[in-house]
């Protein structure tokens, strides 16, 4: 088999070389076909491999190029005097090949050297001589031998070595030199303008763009007959149960008290609702003031049939109500309407929407909200609302190359002389799947530069903490004892990502599709995970900036270092996009670009981030724009056997339960900085479409703030009893050491 390999003779010269295999080298071949794999996406990288290998024989290389430059000029003079030359010098040749050692032999042909060639070469020609003596036979096989020798054949399996070196010229526009020069290096480029960028928090989206000149939805409240939920129909078993109802900003509340005297419960006021139901029902259960069905209209459809209502919230959930008389249903009717088509009927506000965060530090309450994630860190300090974050910077560390030990954290570590001295870290990123272990040096920290960034004493405050992974017991444990031991909390509690996330979108049941640096399809029921049917590959964000490195170094733009990656992030967030929305875009994308690549063909500017340390001032591209990010749902395209985001979600759904898939299905939540890729959602819901039955319908959730997703569920849980039930407090922890955190377990 013949392998064609790029043979650098000069660090100015670049030569097509065949080498053909030999069984007497099969070891060295299939090492070097082993480099070619491995650095087969970057030409600088292979060229540098090559180079390094054959240091020694350049002088070499060198001295047979003069020789074989003379010799050419000779044979185009005289012919005749050149054949009578290399007749005399055959012999020579011939002793220099036969002294030469086994190990540069084999050195030589594994990587196609220029030795092997013309050893083989004077070899041939010497015991072709050798076999015809002096006639004038072998003379003229020698001569028929030359006249070949000077025409340059790239077809053929080996390439003539007396042809002139053809110098580089700068001018020709037409060659690629550009991998010849030397690397620019970014070791003095500050990046701090272009964290600022990527790490800035983004604005609030207002009433205006939410479609605030829609018709304000009408609240109304009052007694109604109910069917057990999910019911169409009445039974001996499922009879109709009176219900007090009342619904309100595209929400509906049903509250379980039994209704006897419906003139009284048409008379009275909301305000006095909870107190109707504490006094009349029953007095000794607090639980009695909350609804215990909230139903969501937003979004979802409501229908009539004489003084029947059915009511579906758009996730699976189903419920039937019915007025005393045609006239009360038809009232019902349009009000419930008037919320499922409040602010033009948008999903986007059934979800947590974050407030402004509040002026008056006595709007804020002792507890801080900090969110770790494997690429950045999130905390702030909880108000009354959700909020964004008001710190965000990135989980990034530097470690010092002499000691070991951290020297900064964040921003700070990404320095210019922080750099010099150092190498950076991540400390929240792990590529192990089932034991996740936290660097507690590392995120003490990220904590300490969040409580700095906040300019808050931790000690008068409690922290509600959102972490990436299920972590066990042992680093649960570790990490309350860091809160409690080395910032003196008042508080603490845990709660992974996922469950966080559910709950910025109001809801409790669903399947979280969480892609950040990986991906997480975490199936949630009533805001418990179900372990046996999450799915975690350790790929995600990471592999496209790994996978948009090789497009952009056929853009003759190396970007290598940690620093240099977040330029590539820069540049994912600005040009990548996914092809959508239906699952054959990509091939209409990819005709699309081959006929005119004009179509697809964007570029970023890189000047506000340069400092007058990038050698680029823009990046275009072309087909990578949508290929990079293809291997989401086809994996292979980036080199990988792992099942595609699609199928990781059908798994999901069906290893759930039969008669809660369908709410399943309809309750896709997304969340993490690459959902925000455009076409993604769209795109994700056609393929979860195509490989579930018909009669299961996706629907896929996206949020405008699910970036901020885990943060903004975190701040809703705070602002819940539930926080005060499962929260560590200082005391507890005294008491009980490590044992408490078993409370979290479900």
């Amino acid at each position: 088999m013949e392998i064609r390999l790029y043979k650098y003779i000069s660090a100015n010269v670049r030569e097509l070389v065949s080498v053909q295999s030999s069984k007497d080298h099969n070891m060295d071949y299939n090492s070097t076909i082993r480099r070619m794999k491995k650095f087969l996406p970057s030409v600088k990288v292979l060229r540098n491999q090559f180079e390094s290998k054959n240091t020694m024989l350049h002088s070499d290389v060198k001295l047979k190029q003069g020789r074989a430059a003379v010799k050419l000029n000779e044979s185009i003079k005289d012919p005749a005097a050149s054949v009578r030359k290399w007749k005399s010098t055959s012999n020579f040749h011939h002793q220099d090949s036969a002294s030469s050692t086994e190990a540069e032999r084999s050195r030589s042909s594994s990587l196609g050297s220029l030795d092997e060639i013309t050893s083989t070469t004077s070899s041939a020609s010497s015991s072709g001589q050798a076999s015809s003596g002096s006639s004038s036979s072998g003379n003229h096989s020698s001569a028929s031998m030359l006249e070949h020798l000077p025409k340059k054949d790239h077809s053929s399996s080996v390439i003539s070595l007396i042809q002139p070196i053809i110098p580089i010229d700068v001018n020709d526009k037409e060659k690629d030199y550009d991998m010849y020069r030397p690397r620019h290096s970014t070791a003095q480029w500050n990046p701090t303008s272009l964290l600022n960028d990527l790490y800035r928090i983004q604005q609030l989206i207002s009433d205006e763009a939410n479609g605030n000149d829609h018709p304000a939805a009408v609240a109304i409240e009052g007694a109604l007959d109910k069917l057990p939920s999910g019911r169409r129909k009445a039974t001996f078993w499922n009879a109709w149960k009176r219900r007090f109802f009342q619904a309100k900003d595209g929400y509906l509340y049903c509250h379980q008290v039994r209704v006897q005297d419906d003139s009284f419960i048409s008379k009275i006021s909301h305000k006095h609702l909870t107190q109707f139901i504490w006094t009349r029902e029953t007095p000794q259960n607090s639980q009695s003031e909350k609804p215990n069905i909230v139903f969501q209209l937003v979004g979802g459809q409501v229908e009539i049939d004489n003084n029947m209502i059915s009511i579906d919230d758009g996730k699976g959930h189903y419920m039937v109500v019915r007025g005393s008389s045609k006239t009360e249903a038809d009232r019902w009717y349009q009000a419930l309407l008037s919320h499922v088509n409040y602010k033009g009927n948008s999903l986007l506000h059934a979800y947590v929407r974050p407030q402004p965060i509040p002026k008056e530090p006595k709007l804020f309450k002792d507890i801080v909200i900090l969110d770790l994630g494997s690429s950045s860190v999130r905390a702030g300090i909880l108000s009354a609302h959700a909020t964004l974050p008001q710190v965000f910077f990135p989980s990034v560390a530097a470690v010092d190359k002499t000691s070991g030990h951290y020297v900064a954290f964040g921003q700070q570590a990404v320095l210019p002389e922080v750099r010099a001295n150092s190498t950076l870290a991540h400390p929240l990123r792990s590529q192990k799947i089932s034991k996740f272990m936290l660097d507690m040096e590392g995120v003490a920290g990220l904590i300490r530069t969040a409580f700095m960034q906040l300019n808050i004493e931790p000690s008068s405050y409690g922290i509600q903490v959102s972490v990436p992974k299920h972590l066990n017991h042992a680093t649960q444990a570790e990490l309350v004892r860091l809160l409690f031991d080395d910032f003196g909390l008042q508080s603490v509690n845990l709660t992974h990502q996922s469950v966080l996330s559910m709950l910025s979108y109001n809801s409790t049941s669903g399947i979280v599709v969480d892609i950040g640096d990986r991906i997480d399809i975490v199936p949630i029921m009533d805001g418990y995970m179900l372990e046996a049917s999450a799915s975690q590959v350790p790929y995600g964000g990471q592999q496209l900036v790994d996978h948009l490195r090789h497009f952009l170094v056929q853009q003759r733009c190396s970007l290598f270092t940690d620093v240099e990656s977040y330029l590539i992030r820069h540049v994912l967030e600005k040009l990548a996009y996914v092809a959508g929305p239906d699952t054959s875009a990509y091939n209409t994308e990819l005709n699309k670009a081959k006929n005119d690549p004009s179509t697809v063909r964007d570029s970023v500017d890189l000047k506000p981030f340069s400092n007058g340390q990038l050698p680029w001032e823009e990046v275009s591209l072309e087909l990578g724009r949508f290929q990079v990010t293809e291997g989401l749902f086809h994996p292979e395209a980036w080199g990988l056997d792992n099942p595609g985001i699609q199928k990781l979600v059908h798994k999901a759904i069906q290893d759930c339960s039969v008669d809660i898939r369908k709410e399943m299905v309809r309750s896709i939540f997304l969340s993490g900085g690459v959902t925000l890729l455009p076409n993604f959602p769209e795109r994700l819901e056609a393929e979860i479409d195509r490989i579930t039955p018909s009669h299961l319908i996706p629907k896929v959730h996206a949020s405008p703030y699910r970036y901020h997703a885990a943060f903004l569920g975190a701040c809703v849980l705070s602002n819940s009893t539930t926080y005060e039930q499962s929260k560590i407090s200082r005391d507890e922890w005294r008491t009980n050491g490590a044992e408490t955190v078993r409370k979290w377990k479900p």
